[in-house]
């Protein structure tokens, strides 16, 4: 049978543990929140681009219009890339493949993709047009970081 002081050293023991998985839980729910990622649509080129030119609501209005105006007809160029690539790599299960269809193929996938980048640009020369004058200045200098969040993350360099 164990000692009165045993039993008390046992809870003491536990009653520690207890205490610490509890503050261990509380500072991982702390940090969880707050370090949560902002709410959908507070980040992205969108955003980025409204706070750095600092533009009113009506603007922020248009320029959402032609977000997703561009937004919509990249999809239709995405689906059409997809489609093209779909076809090319259909052709290595065939026997008899021909260079000239996969060379075929190739091209129409460079003519979408520069249809996309054509109208990338497109799109936010139309966004600089809503801006005014010194927003221009901010949005000039802005918009390469607004681009480069568009695209595919970068390695970071060691």
């Amino acid at each position: 049978m164990l000692l009165n002081s045993e039993i008390m050293e046992n809870l003491k023991f536990y009653k520690i543990a207890i205490a610490l998985l509890l503050l261990l839980n509380i500072g991982t729910l702390a940090f969880m929140w707050l370090n949560r990622p902002p709410p959908p649509g507070a980040r992205g080129p969108f955003m980025f681009l409204v706070k750095a030119t600092g533009m009113d609501k009506a603007q922020q209005a248009t320029y959402r219009q032609l977000r997703d105006v561009h937004h919509s007809r990249m999809e239709d160029f995405q689906k059409q890339n997809r489609q093209l690539r779909g076809q090319m790599f259909d052709l290595l299960a065939q026997k008899d493949q021909n260079d000239s269809q996969v060379q075929l193929l190739a091209d129409s996938i460079a003519a979408v993709k520069r249809q996309e980048e054509l109208l990338t640009f497109e799109h936010f020369r139309r966004v600089r047009e809503i801006c005014r004058p010194d927003q221009q200045v901010k949005f000039d200098a802005a918009i390469g970081e607004a681009i480069e969040s568009m695209g595919p993350p970068r390695k970071r360099r060691n």
